[in-house]
């Protein structure tokens, strides 16, 4: 059978040594005593405790404070545990386990941003509104050489890929130079496609240039 609070307050100032209603009274007026230090303190100094009948704790919180540095072991650097589960093995060729650890260093601060560093084949400066800077995995996606990475500017790293040496888009037609759309985020475009793609939703020759104007404007 669970215990009331008048069982709990009853048992607690027999403990204490005092009468039933000296401890009723010394709860009102917002005192709670400490079995720590054996002395009544304002409700304010001790930490919730649900399982509790009042909902605090048995101990103020100076006292517990004592003991948790009175019991401290300290522990060196090289017996600490690592935090979160131990890093799964490095898999040959995976492209994205590649990416997504050089991606954790970068938001742990481990490793600098990519545009605070120019590039390493065109000396390229990142500034806003210019093509962004990435790393690349100069070594390839071994597991052996997955932190193994080099800053390029957003058009450098498209050259060190297959697809950047593709004469013809995916619809067949030839990246020409007049017919070839590069955008300042790096990549290619085919202005064939893109000249198809409006009409079919029936937007004029120009379209995306006058919107374009409008951006610039803008700002």
């Amino acid at each position: 059978m669970a215990q009331t609070p008048e069982g709990a307050m009853k048992v607690r100032a027999a403990k204490i040594g005092v009468t039933l209603d000296a401890y009723r009274g010394m709860v009102a007026s917002g005192m709670k005593h400490c079995y720590a230090c054996n002395d009544w303190k304002s409700r304010s100094l001790f930490q919730k405790d649900a399982s509790r009948f009042d909902g605090l704790c048995s101990t103020c919180g100076d006292c517990r404070r004592s003991f948790s540095r009175e019991n401290y072991t300290p522990v060196s650097p090289d017996d600490r545990k690592p935090n979160g589960p131990a890093p799964m093995a490095g898999r040959d060729g995976d492209k994205r386990q590649a990416r997504a650890r050089v991606n954790a260093q970068i938001k742990n601060s481990d490793r600098p941003k990519p545009n605070d560093l120019p590039c390493s084949k065109c000396g390229h400066l990142h500034s806003p509104g210019s093509r962004r800077h990435e790393y690349h995995h100069h070594l390839g996606y071994a597991s052996a050489h997955q932190y193994d990475v080099i800053v390029l500017c957003s058009s450098c790293h498209g050259l060190e890929h297959p697809t950047a040496t593709k004469t013809h888009c995916i619809n067949g037609h030839e990246f020409t130079i007049e017919n070839t759309i590069t955008p300042k985020e790096g990549g290619r475009a085919c202005r064939a496609c893109r000249r198809e793609y409006d009409r079919r939703r029936k937007r004029p020759d120009g379209y995306w240039k006058e919107v374009n104007a409008r951006r610039r404007k803008n700002g």
